[in-house]
């Protein structure tokens, strides 16, 4: 390729992955060369990029607005991998971000549509993949020395990090999960030349940073075929994988990380007799860069399949991560909606029980007329936190279903009253959750419950949440909530919505964050999704949110005038704690809206 020709790289976040080798790939590759370094250290960008020759440093947002690069290398944290991502994508350049590209299933899903859509590639950075060893492999079981494929093993191990370090950063999603575990994974389905069926996987936790340190895993294949899958923190290192068929056994001495320099060895064990065969030294980097150079110059732009490649690879792992959580073996087609869910149409609620009804979601609620047999007490009608109050309340009017929009959301008021958001937080959700249980034993009536909760139960620092990933509040309201949450699922008939809204004809802020993440949707919108949830008796907890906006941009439409700040403007001086990234990953949701075709809610 003519030099003028190359393709320019921009460099995102200097890990020592891109240090040692992904940058000097760059450099070494006739199809590629360094434009740009970025890094949220000024001074590492300077001395990164001084280092390797690159013609310009700065941050992450400085490599996507320069117009020469024409690809961007994602090196960050996984937790980062999304966002940055999908805004280099949608900067039109084409990406390799550094695997797991992404840490959910959905996440995936919109990182490839955000590729198709601005017409790019997108190539999660499984270096080891490129190297020719794999290819002698791959030769041998398509030439038949190893029979019908039979049983493949896996192990990717080494020392335990640093506990500074972000491998053992739960927030950044490090863990040996992550990290290690889909090298196994990706290498069995590559040498199997298929996908597997079901996973089964355990995880082990380390209980200072919540990481995992260890994960085994078995993936059954069509006919079969399995593959067992180990990975840990704080073992000897590993890096190996062998592959059993009916007439031989392979075996390898280093699979994943090979240094360049280094020559290594397929063993190949048949009749007896174990015959080595010597690899010569390449850099696996070096290829990938190449291949996808190539790749991006050809016509027509998507000849190999990276994208769909970087789904599957997901689908395994979100399979995986369910299967430990649930304890049982998770078949892929549960994963994006291919199993059903279990929801039952057109259920009729005649007297449906609001609580909350002056509040803005309540109003909400009445101002959108979905509902027409709203029965909606006043304080003094059914004082929440009267135990007595609510039994006579449910006595007399005998709902069939509950809105509980009721709550204390006042932040401040939380530091100063914390006894009163107790009562009606918490001691107001048990008492009508009781009445419920009371109906429900008695055989009287059966009461379909709608709590509200909010996307505070989650931490708040990453983002991109789902309904399977560990709750813990960043401040009261959240633990009021989820503590409201852990009552409400005593019930059979129930939802639970984890959600954020604000009223679009009234913002109240003169500024808002640039750097402030949520999946806020307006106000009128959840009146829609509380009647679809409540005619279609969806059961279980779902979240509701819109696409992951800062501040700036969510109010910004709706108040023209609204100027922009920091995070660190809005948090400055207060006595309580906000989220950075409280973004939700709502694909259950968008799952629940497409497979029941009867009713349609408008986004």
């Amino acid at each position: 390729m003519d030099v003028r020709k190359k393709i320019k790289f921009g460099v995102l976040g200097c890990s020592r992955v891109a240090l040692k080798g992904m940058i000097p790939a760059i450099n070494d590759s006739e199809f590629a060369e360094l434009e740009m370094v970025g890094s949220r250290n000024p001074e590492k960008s300077k001395e990164v990029g001084t280092r390797f020759g690159a013609k310009s440093w700065g941050n992450y947002e400085d490599v996507l607005k320069n117009k020469n690069i024409q690809a961007i290398y994602v090196s960050l944290p996984n937790a980062l991998h999304e966002e940055w991502t999908i805004r280099a994508l949608e900067a039109g350049k084409h990406v390799i971000c550094e695997k797991p590209t992404a840490i959910s299933y959905g996440a995936a899903k919109r990182m490839v549509e955000t590729a198709k859509k601005n017409n790019v590639r997108l190539l999660e950075g499984f270096m080891f993949r490129y190297h020719p060893q794999h290819a002698k492999v791959k030769e041998l079981i398509a030439n038949g020395v190893l029979g019908e494929l039979v049983r493949f093993e896996g192990c990717f191990s080494y020392a335990m990090p640093d506990r500074k370090s972000n491998a053992m950063n739960k927030e950044l999603a490090g863990g040996s999960f992550n990290d290690q575990a889909p090298y196994s994974i990706y290498a069995s389905r590559m040498l199997f030349n298929e996908e597997p069926e079901n996973v089964l996987c355990n995880m082990v936790y380390n209980p200072e940073s919540g990481v995992t340190v260890k994960t085994d895993m078995v993936l059954c294949y069509p006919k079969d075929k399995y593959a067992f899958a180990s990975s840990s923190f704080g073992s000897y290192f590993q890096s190996t994988y062998s592959i059993l068929g009916t007439k031989a056994h392979i075996r390898m001495s280093r699979a994943y990380a090979v240094p360049r320099e280094m020559e290594t060895k397929i063993f190949l064990d048949s009749d007896d007799a174990i015959k080595e065969i010597k690899i010569e030294p390449a850099d696996h980097f070096r290829l990938m860069v190449d291949d996808f150079c190539q790749e991006i110059v050809k016509e027509p732009l998507h000849a190999k399949d990276y994208e769909n490649d970087l789904l599957a690879q997901a689908k395994v792992l979100e399979a995986a991560r369910r299967s430990d959580a649930e304890k049982r073996i998770v078949s892929i087609s549960e994963i994006d909606g291919d199993a059903e869910i279990s929801v039952t149409s057109n259920a009729k609620h005649e007297r449906i029980l609001l609580t909350g009804a002056s509040g803005n979601l309540g109003q909400a609620i009445v101002r959108s007329g979905k509902f027409s047999k709203l029965i909606m007490p006043t304080h003094e009608e059914m004082d929440l936190t009267n135990e007595k109050a609510v039994a006579e309340f449910f006595k007399k009017e005998k709902p069939d279903a509950v809105i509980h929009c009721a709550a204390m959301v006042k932040m401040v008021q939380h530091e100063n009253e914390p006894e009163k958001a107790i009562d009606i937080n918490i001691v107001g959700t048990c008492n009508i959750v009781k009445e419920v249980l009371r109906a429900e034993r008695t055989g009287k009536n059966k009461i379909r419950f709608i709590y509200i909760s909010t996307d505070g139960v989650y931490p708040g620092t990453r983002g991109n949440y789902s309904e399977r990933d560990a709750t813990f509040p960043y401040n009261k309201y959240g633990w009021e909530k989820l503590a409201g949450e852990c009552i409400v699922n005593l019930l059979s008939d129930f939802c639970v919505i984890r959600t954020s809204f604000f009223d679009s004809n009234n913002i109240r802020y003169d500024s808002a964050a640039t750097d402030k993440y949520s999946s806020r949707v307006p106000i009128d919108y959840l009146p829609k999704a509380i009647e679809f949830l409540l005619q279609h008796d969806f059961a279980g907890t779902v979240n509701i949110g819109g696409k992951r906006k800062s501040d700036y941009d969510s109010y910004k439409e709706y108040k023209p005038s609204i100027q922009a700040c920091t995070y660190e403007d809005v948090v400055r001086g207060l006595p309580i704690k906000l989220a950075r990234d409280a973004s939700l990953d709502s694909s259950l949701w968008n799952k629940i809206k497409r497979d029941i075709k009867e009713l349609q809610v408008d986004d």
